[in-house]
Formats: C-alpha cells, sequence, structure tokens
C-alpha cells in the first residue's frame, strides 16, 4: 500500500524543554496522519462513530532519533496501514525531514472498540475496503516489551487523571501515558539521555477519576514501565536511551 504523506511544520509546544520533539506528541502526529488519511477516503471519526465504535492503538514499537527535530522544522509524517484482519489493523509510520531522510520509523496495531460496550468489536468492512490490501490470517506481531518484576526499588509517582486527561473514546489519550512515565524517570534523566527506542503495550484503558501509579526501573541505558491502577496494569513499557551532555 501506498505511503500517505502529511506535511508538517514543529511548533514549540511540541518539544521538550531541550528542544527536541516530544515522544507523546510524536505519536499524536501519527494518529493524525492516520486520520486524515481515513477522511480523504470518506472513514474518518464520524464514520467509525456512526458504527458504534472507535480506532484504538494497543501497542507501539519502534526507533529513532528524535533531536533532528526541532521547533519551526518542516517535516512528514508518513503512514501506510501494512497488514489487517477481522479484528485487527497493523499500521507502519515514518517520519522524515525536509530532506526526505528518515529519523523515526515504528509501527502499531489498531482494534475498532465499542465506545458503549467498551469492548473489542469486528472492525467494520467498510472502514477496511479502503485499504486495498487482502486480510491475513494472523498479522505480524510487534515487539512487546519485557516481562516485569516490580518491586520496591522501583521509583513511583502517582497522578489523577484529570477531565482533559480523556479524548473522544472515552478513557485517557495514549500521549498521557508517555508524559507519566518520563516524568518518574527525573529532571536529571531526561536531561542526560536521549530516547532512541520504545516498546510499549496498553493493556486495560484508564478512565475519567481514577489515580494511576508510574513506575519505573533504571538499568544503564534501558528504562523500564508500568502504569497501573489500583486493581489492574494499564501499559509497561521498554525504552532504550544514550547519552548525552545537557
Amino acid at each position: 500500500m501506498k505511503w500517505f504523506e502529511l506535511p508538517h511544520q514543529l511548533t514549540y509546544y511540541e518539544c521538550d524543554p531541550q528542544g527536541n520533539l516530544q515522544l507523546g506528541m510524536l505519536f499524536n502526529l501519527g494518529v493524525l496522519a492516520a486520520e486524515i488519511e481515513n477522511q480523504g477516503t470518506g472513514v474518518g471519526l464520524g464514520a467509525a462513530n456512526q458504527l458504534g465504535g472507535g480506532w484504538v492503538v494497543v501497542n507501539y514499537a519502534g526507533t529513532f532519533d528524535l533531536t533532528h527535530f526541532h521547533a519551526g522544522d518542516q517535516i512528514v509524517v508518513a503512514t501506510r496501514v501494512k497488514a489487517f484482519n477481522k479484528f485487527f489493523s497493523l499500521r507502519e509510520f515514518s517520519i522524515r525531514d525536509h530532506t526526505g531522510h528518515e529519523w523515526v520509523h515504528y509501527e502499531a496495531t489498531f482494534v475498532f472498540m465499542d465506545l458503549v460496550k467498551r469492548r473489542i468489536m469486528t472492525i467494520p468492512p467498510v472502514l477496511i475496503e479502503q485499504y486495498d490490501l487482502a486480510p491475513v490470517k494472523r498479522i505480524p506481531r510487534v515487539p512487546a516489551p519485557s516481562d516485569l518484576v516490580v518491586d520496591d526499588t522501583w521509583q513511583q509517582h502517582q497522578y489523577d487523571v484529570r477531565y482533559f486527561d480523556i479524548d473522544m473514546n472515552g478513557h485517557v489519550n495514549n500521549s498521557h501515558y508517555f508524559d507519566w512515565m518520563l516524568e518518574a524517570l527525573g529532571a536529571e534523566f531526561l536531561q542526560t539521555h536521549q530516547l532512541t527506542g520504545v516498546k510499549i503495550q496498553f493493556d486495560h484503558e484508564v478512565r475519567y477519576g481514577q489515580r494511576v501509579t508510574s513506575q519505573a526501573k533504571v538499568a544503564d541505558l534501558v528504562t523500564y514501565h508500568q502504569i497501573k491502577t489500583a486493581d489492574q496494569g494499564a501499559a509497561r513499557a521498554e525504552l532504550t536511551w544514550v547519552t548525552v551532555g545537557k
């Protein structure tokens, strides 16, 4: 399937204190490109909602160098559907600079969620006929984070879910998970390390009014993360880093 490309000029509020593209914003831009592509074929957000559901990301995995993207830069966010079946859609994403060089590449698995029953439903055929791809029995697996064994040595921070953390699907937007995870590492670590890779799995949705605990462990140039509510794990991640100067 051909790449859909979205030109975009980075703004200051999409960047971190070091001036680099924020992780949560990176994934938001990918979702934006996918939605604009869907709108162009008549199956955007409005069409999905009329069918009683919405697209939900269940995992991400990829590698990148975010030091090459700064406020004011012209970039291209590209996406395409790589594979799908009746329950899952696998999308590929690429973010390139103005010369066409790729600095970010990742994949994401999407499901279609019933917004009333709060469970996965079969993807309506009208939403996938546009892909010009044959369905497959099994889609390729996106690399998952390592299994976690959390103990008392992990750093922990708690956050109350605010009203504006919630998106139109009725749960916490994925970008906030990254903020919670990275905040647990502290400013000193974030100022001296640059993210190069991510594997994240979203296991359960988080709703308005809940309290979450962000747990993190640093193991040299790999960090491990878990977001949990009072009764269950919501997300887990494995992030890789390189050391940089302040």
